[in-house]
């Protein structure tokens, strides 16, 4: 490519491409500088792209990157690309003046939400480049790397116990970067110490797509960018992923799994794309949907649960009334789940923000709007478009509360066949990529338009997984609060 010299060269025909240049040489480059334009260029075009330039066979050491030069390298392409993005900021302990409640204005006449006005509380701007670390927070001793327990030193990380797990442990003073990974004994890296387990139970034997961001009523919206490094990855461990329609696919341990939303409106039948478009995501609980041991059970697609999340005996709530579309059979309406069937789950998106309700002004405003039985909701149409007028499509499958289409709510099961119906085709080869991670590697993804999912660790059919052979996976996930935000077509209706 003309202007740096960097090579791109594609990783997979559908999805990803790989750049010849060193990490630390990008974020040691100035804002302005070509490389990110170029960089910008390519996750435009190919959805995903990795840092890792070429060493030939030379198998050396490479350096590790630091929290700083990781944030670099993705504020800076965040910027190519037109959006400014802030690193997720813990709300206060103390309790905060409560917005007023006015009358509810255009776009949302009628909905009965009251139009707030936020307390910009969540996203702000540090006043000064000077990193400060979240407040400590006393670490949960836990047992060894295989435990399942939720129970997680999300905020400080600066314990020195290594009897603490680190899973979502962010570095001090950068909130936007947290461990993933499978390891004993980490000592002091970059001010962590402890263990990690895998981030969920139900990614240990099958794996789940999605795009990073909690989806729920009490999240901010989805990151625009994702930035995964790679430490240390397992040797052994290797599998291949196995489809009840014969398609196979070979993974290295510890590899990540992408595919494009793109393609899957472009694979997806014309008539289906029409109804795609006047569908909107709504999500209430989020990953407080989930279950220990049974939500989720993930479709062999990998795209949604095979069964919604159960309802405890005790629930009495009410429910909205659910009618079916005109040209639908009818569905039923006790397979919607009720907010109060939600069960405890902190998620790493959720981490960072302490799992209370964002501040949310401006355009995305619009996505929130409290439901008849006052619960919080987030919606966003499922077809959305790129800067340049392409269409992709945005749906986490297992934070779905369900579908509406044309403002006519559809049951959750009705919700999610269509939402599998639509990425399952995409989700297998030949349109997936799976990247094999090598120590030092940076990836880039833009998380609109792509999905991924962590490869099973702990076992795939008859193979045995990494985290069972003892292998290390060593890993960071970057994501800041962008600028952009999803789009909401079809007014929602009450």
């Amino acid at each position: 490519m003309a202007g740096t010299g960097v090579t791109f060269t594609a990783l997979h025909p559908a999805i990803g491409c790989r750049a010849d240049i060193s990490p630390r040489d990008v974020a040691a480059s100035s804002g302005d500088a070509e490389i990110f334009r170029e960089l910008a260029n390519a996750i435009a075009t190919h959805s995903v792209v990795l840092l890792r330039p070429d060493r030939g066979n030379v198998d050396e050491p490479v350096d590790s990157l630091t929290p700083q030069e990781i944030s670099e390298v993705y504020t800076k392409v965040h910027h190519a690309m037109g959006w400014n993005c802030w690193p997720p900021h813990k709300l206060p302990s103390q309790p905060q003046p409560q917005p007023q409640a006015q009358s509810c204005d255009a776009p949302h006449a009628g909905c009965g939400a009251p139009n707030v006005t936020p307390t910009p509380v969540c996203f702000d701007v540090p006043p000064t480049p000077e990193r400060n670390p979240p407040p400590l927070v006393s670490p949960t001793p836990m047992d060894g790397c295989n435990s399942n327990s939720d129970s997680t030193v999300h905020d400080a990380g600066l314990s020195t116990d290594v009897d603490v797990n680190l899973r979502g442990a962010c570095f001090p003073g950068f909130p936007e970067t947290n461990v993933l990974g499978c390891i004993s004994g980490l000592q002091d890296w970059h001010g962590l110490t402890g263990f990690l387990t895998p981030t969920a139970w139900w990614e240990m034997h099958s794996c789940q797509f999605h795009q990073d961001g909690g989806f729920s009523g009490e999240s901010p919206p989805p990151p625009a960018l994702v930035a995964m490094y790679c430490e240390e990855t397992p040797t052994e461990g290797a599998a291949t992923l196995q489809w009840p329609t014969e398609e196979s696919l070979p993974y290295a341990p510890g590899a990540t799994l992408f595919f494009s939303t793109r393609t899957a409106l472009e694979l997806a039948d014309p008539m289906v794309v029409e109804r795609a478009r006047n569908m909107t995501c709504v999500y209430r609980a989020g990953f407080g949907r989930v279950v220990d041991e049974e939500y989720p059970i993930m479709s062999p697609s990998g795209i949604v649960s095979e069964s919604p999340a159960p309802i405890p005996a005790a629930f009495t709530g009410v429910q909205r009334p659910v009618a079916p579309p005109p040209h639908r059979s009818s569905s039923q309406s006790d397979e919607m789940v009720p907010p109060a069937a939600v069960h405890a789950f902190k998620s790493l998106e959720n981490f960072a923000f302490d799992g209370a309700a964002p501040a949310i002004a401006g355009a995305a405003a619009m996505l929130y709007q409290v439901s008849d039985d006052g619960h919080p909701e987030f919606a966003h149409s499922l077809v959305q478009e790129d800067e340049a007028g392409r269409p992709f499509i945005l749906c986490h499958g297992l934070c779905l509360d369900h579908l509406e289409e044309n403002g006519v709510v559809l049951a959750w099961r009705e919700s999610a066949a269509f939402v599998d119906a639509l990425l399952g085709p995409t989700a297998k080869p030949p349109y997936l990529l799976a990247l094999e991670w090598a120590p030092g590697d940076l990836a880039i993804w833009d998380n609109r338009t792509t999905q991924h999912s962590v490869t099973p660790s702990h076992g795939c059919g008859d193979t045995t997984g990494y985290a069972v052979l003892g292998g290390r996976r060593l890993m960071t996930r970057t994501a800041m609060q962008p600028d952009w935000t999803p789009t909401l077509v079809t007014p929602r209706q009450r």
